[in-house]
């Protein structure tokens, strides 16, 4: 008897699973659901191949977004695209937001804002503002971004997640930056200083032994008469000394665009779950 209803079971289970599949794309929803990406494109494409024609904006537009899930933006922006092109009126917007959140999560930003343009008369102000702004964003163009963020209304759901990012822009007058000038100064004073001005302690160390051994060499070599000793550490001086100098200048340069990079990666962890928000 127990096996008898474990075999029930068993045939009632292939029987819902055989039926969601012959419900057009009941199971690929299944699997999209599970987060199966790669499988729910299968059944997804299995489906436009049948040529059915009920619901192939629907699953192309499916095929799409689980591209854009798994992480292949490049995929996924030509299945937008495909759908912006030959889809109907009911995918025109949500296929243009899916093309501009391709290239966004593919970190091609000004590509992405170049979209933005090109679709601004068929996206909502709130949509369109905040994809402009975290592009604007992840250039490190503060000015821009917040501008951008401004423009959304409040009421919208992207309200609270842009007046966040908005309040934390303001506070990028405190970011602690590094002056490229005094890191070349301090490093032609003093062998090391610039590195040690941007935090580069190793850096600093290592410059500083290798000039006192040069500088050391060198005056040995002038005491000595030492012409040869003159001129190749003389020519060793310049270079470390020159060296130091561009060193210090790069050091800081480096340490400021870290600073922005810290900055904008916390920035940007105030956003909202965009492919959820944009294209539910």
């Amino acid at each position: 008897m127990k096996r008898l209803f474990v075999m029930f079971l068993f045939v009632l289970f292939l029987t819902r699973i055989t039926a969601a599949g012959n419900d057009g794309t009941s199971f690929a929803d299944y699997l999209f659901k599970q987060g199966d990406y790669y499988r729910a494109i299968g059944e997804y494409k299995r489906y436009i191949y049948s040529g059915e024609k009920n619901s192939a904006d629907y699953a192309y537009f499916m095929v799409a977004k689980s591209y854009l899930l798994a992480d292949k933006t490049e995929q996924a922006r030509d299945a937008f695209d495909y759908i912006f092109q030959n889809g109907g009126k009911k995918y025109k917007a949500e296929s243009a937001k899916g093309k501009i959140l391709s290239s966004y999560i593919g970190k091609e930003y000004e590509y992405s804002l170049v979209l933005c343009k090109a679709y601004s008369e068929i996206l909502q102000i709130s949509e369109l503002a905040y994809l402009q702004g975290i592009n604007y964003l992840s250039l490190n163009d503060w000015a821009d971004s917040k501008l951008e963020f401004e423009k959304i209304q409040k009421g919208n759901e992207l309200y609270d997640s842009a007046y966040a990012i908005v309040e934390y822009i303001d506070g990028y007058k405190e970011v602690h930056q590094k002056s490229e000038v005094l890191a070349g100064f301090l490093g032609a004073v003093l062998p090391g200083g610039g590195y040690l001005y941007c935090e580069r302690y190793a850096d600093s160390l290592i410059a500083f032994t290798v000039n006192a051994i040069i500088a050391y060499n060198l005056y040995n070599s002038i005491k000595e008469h030492d012409t040869g000793g003159i001129v190749l550490y003389g020519i060793a001086g310049a270079v470390m000394y020159t060296t130091n100098i561009t060193g210090g200048i790069t050091a800081a340069g480096r340490f400021n665009n870290n600073q922005k990079d810290s900055f904008k990666k916390q920035a940007l962890e105030l956003k909202v779950d965009l492919i959820k928000i944009l294209l539910p």
